[in-house]
């Protein structure tokens, strides 16, 4: 064998040990970035993707805010696909390191359809480091999300994610208006133009009586449709009362065909009650 053929041999040979010792390396389990697949819902939502990648839990606090004492929450999950988590079997266990303080009573869960459950009387028992883990089973699989956040000497959440903002009474740039059905309200939303199609997102809404007083004691409920074509909204928006005197923001509203669609508020208050229509037109 001559020197060249020998050489062209050599080569090949070391080309070939090469690829077999590649295929001897083995493949990463899983996303190379866990999470990338899934979609925060929520604007103002504390996010988080379950230890083994599958479902996505977001937080929403029913005032804006965790706090020492008792709270409420709402909890949104959803699969690999984006679709919303039903029936599933949700806990949520509280934990605080310091002197391993967990809860006497477990928060109580309910489920709400579409993907949502609700939290209630869920305990803080003191101010320092928490820890919220979030609990789903379902028959496709079992599965755990973990939050941290710290209840300040003041009691309340530090480092929340919405913070509300000053918006005087009189702007109306971006703003529609209507008047309640008994005149006991005046209502403005504000929302991302032009208005999102099939895709989730929050509305900004600004409660006052004809005097102009802030509204900040209200539990507000959302429903409506597309009366032309018999749909109901949807998905099941949730509604936040932010701090900010008045202010209140609807969480997860989606309009999935153009067309004219209805947005309905019910608000109720210890002394009032009345409901709030929005029509508009989606493109």
């Amino acid at each position: 064998m001559n020197r060249s053929l020998l050489h062209i041999t050599l080569l090949l040979t070391l080309a070939l040990s090469g690829c077999q010792s590649m295929e001897l390396i083995p493949e990463p389990e899983g996303p190379e970035h866990p999470g990338d697949e899934f979609t925060q819902h929520y604007r103002h939502s504390h996010f988080a993707v379950t230890k083994n990648g599958h479902y996505s839990v977001e937080l929403v606090f029913r005032e804006g805010t965790l706090k020492e004492g008792l709270n409420d929450m709402d909890v949104i999950i959803h699969d690999r696909e984006d679709r919303d988590v039903t029936g599933a079997e949700v806990s949520v266990i509280p934990h605080m390191p310091v002197n391993d303080h967990g809860v006497d009573m477990p928060p109580m869960v309910m489920e709400r359809g579409g993907g949502t459950y609700s939290v209630s009387n869920m305990d803080i028992p003191m101010t320092g480091k928490l820890y919220l883990r979030v609990r789903v089973s379902t028959v496709m699989a079992n599965d755990e999300a973990a939050f941290e956040f710290m209840i300040g000497p003041s009691g309340e959440m530090m480092d929340t994610m919405h913070t509300p903002r000053d918006r005087p009474m009189d702007m109306d740039i971006g703003r529609t208006t209507v008047t309640s059905a008994r005149k006991l309200f005046n209502v403005s939303y504000y929302t991302p133009l032009p208005v999102p199609l099939n895709k989730r997102h929050s509305w900004d809404i600004l409660i006052t009586t004809p005097e102009r007083e802030a509204v900040t004691d209200a539990l507000i409920t959302v429903a409506g449709g597309m009366p032309a074509r018999g749909y109901a909204l949807p998905t099941r928006p949730v509604v936040v009362y932010t701090g900010t005197p008045g202010d209140y923001r609807i969480d997860g509203l989606k309009f999935t065909t153009p067309g004219e669609w209805v947005v309905r508020l019910h608000i109720d208050t210890p002394f009032k009650k009345d409901t709030a229509e929005f029509i508009l037109l989606v493109q």
